[in-house]
């Protein structure tokens, strides 16, 4: 009897971009494995980039899709269905879903994740080798899929919560059922099959979010909602028993929210002797927090800012009024001191080229990252310490299924680039009058404020960037003929991907 799960993540977009996340372990098929796993499901997870390679090239990608595809049709006789996760919408997703199929025409391919989710319609209708999609949380849908399979069932059906497919030209959903997270279990590393390799081990203290700035997919997947202390504690312990890395990138945009759940949170980190990299946001995380977290390790802080213009951030919904904007700005430079007081290294993320930007909206973001640099600037000159600083401007991505999405014809005159693959578009005119070029001068001019000292420089390799290209071309006996790079056991080999990150920032 076919009952064994496959589970798939399958990593960056490498032939699209130059500047990709760092390899680390991957969160969305650990959830759903160890769920599984909990619930005496045979199943097996497959990290493409870390197991099978990547490719700098269209061809070399459909290599590794074709080398997956040909590990599960060895397979054939034991896979009930497999999944697929996806992040964004990498168009290597599509094309391993693509290879998959024709090595397996009869077996249920299941996305899910943050891009189907928002936009399970257009996936299913514009790729019939797509069985379904899971909306949101993944956990109980891919329990009953497992069991109505085990029992010669069919999955497509009411049961199956937070499902979505097509019958016969029609749309079919199932409603959403969100998990109790004090019910679940810690994610089990063991299921990885390379879990000594990565560099950067990783960590969620929460899921969801309970702001609704519209350019985002969190608004599509679910409440927000945290872990217990207790379960943060058992997989900290794991992770130290199963994973060789010192590093910890905490995966929780809120992190931070609650006095008191900090602080717990700091005396839970300070027993296990990691240094952390986190998320959060400039109202979230206090000032006054940030020395409790450099004293249990602390390294990094990835700030979602976004923008420092009022008008920018009202149009984004990530403030309700103008007050609330200067309020935020102002929250901003003080925990951005506290960081630069506690050597603590700020990422800015900043978010350029938004509908309806101006170049006013443009200058307010370049003068603001100025002020900010100033604040550095005295903090070294007063405590000698350079902390150093990385301002991270990117043009804007619009994703289908976000509200932004939604009213953009409605309310704004902007100028997109086409279509790569499908829901994704990069703003080139945010408004009449501003163009890429223009938008492309102020994003040079606010990276050019960086400051890399060579501890900011190994950070950024192990919690931001991984330079494909650089490592490739550093290590070519790790490619073989076909243009496959295998990263596993190379990642720790070496180290230091790119001594020149700064160049490109």
């Amino acid at each position: 009897m076919k009952e064994k799960v496959i589970l798939l993540s399958i990593g960056n977009d490498y032939p699209r971009y130059e500047e990709h996340v760092p390899a680390f372990p991957p969160m969305s098929i650990l959830a759903l494995g160890s769920y599984l796993a909990a619930q005496a499901v045979p199943v097996e997870l497959l990290d493409v980039q870390m197991d099978f390679g990547f490719g700098l090239t269209s061809a070399a990608e459909q290599v590794v899709c074709q080398r997956v595809a040909r590990y599960l049709q060895s397979q054939a006789d034991a896979v009930a269905w497999v999944g697929i996760s996806q992040l964004s919408n990498a168009s290597s997703g599509i094309l391993l879903a693509q290879e998959i199929r024709a090595a397996l025409p009869e077996t249920p391919i299941i996305f899910g994740g943050y891009f189907p989710s928002c936009n399970y319609e257009l996936l299913l209708r514009k790729y019939p080798f797509i069985t379904a999609i899971v909306r949101g949380d993944g956990e109980a849908a891919a329990l009953q899929i497992s069991r109505s399979l085990a029992h010669g069932q069919p999955f497509l059906c009411d049961q199956t919560p937070n499902l979505a497919w097509l019958d016969a030209g029609g749309l079919h959903t199932t409603p959403f059922q969100s998990m109790a997270l004090n019910n679940l279990p810690i994610f089990d590393f063991r299921l990885l099959r390379n879990r000594s390799c990565y560099q950067t081990g990783s960590l969620m203290t929460s899921r969801g979010c309970p702001f609704s700035c519209n350019y985002c997919t969190e608004n599509g997947m679910r409440p927000y909602a945290v872990y217990p202390a207790e379960w943060v504690t058992r997989q900290l312990e794991h992770m130290k028993a199963e994973l060789q890395c010192k590093r910890v990138i905490v995966m929780d945009p809120m992190f931070g929210a609650g006095r008191e759940r900090t602080l717990e949170m700091c005396r839970i980190l300070r027993e296990h002797h990691f240094t952390y990299g986190i998320q959060s946001r400039v109202d979230v995380l206090r000032p006054d927090l940030i020395p409790h977290l450099r004293q249990v390790g602390l390294e990094m802080v990835f700030w979602g800012v976004e923008s420092a213009s009022p008008s920018t951030l009202l149009r984004m919904n990530k403030v309700r009024s103008k007050d609330q904007a200067e309020s935020y700005l102002q929250d901003t430079l003080k925990v951005l001191q506290a960081c630069f007081e506690n050597s603590v290294v700020p990422l800015l993320g900043l978010m350029l080229g938004f509908p309806g930007d101006t170049e006013a909206d443009l200058q307010a973001s370049l003068e603001f990252v100025k002020e900010v640099d100033q604040l550095r600037n005295q903090v070294l000159e007063r405590t000698g310490v350079d902390t150093g600083l990385i301002p991270y401007s990117q043009p804007t991505q619009i994703y289908d299924g976000t509200p932004l999405a939604g009213c953009l014809a409605k309310d704004f005159q902007v100028t997109l680039s086409p279509d790569p693959f499908a829901g994704e578009r990069t703003v080139l005119s945010p408004s009449p009058g501003v163009s890429m070029d223009t938008v492309s001068r102020y994003m040079a001019e606010i990276n050019n404020f960086g400051h890399y000292t060579p501890e900011v420089e190994e950070l950024v390799n192990q919690y931001i960037a991984f330079f494909a290209k650089d490592f490739v071309t550093a290590h070519p006996e790790l490619t073989d003929d076909e243009g496959v790079t295998i990263l596993s056991d190379a990642v720790q080999r070496f180290p230091s991907l790119d001594d020149s990150a700064k160049d490109r920032k």
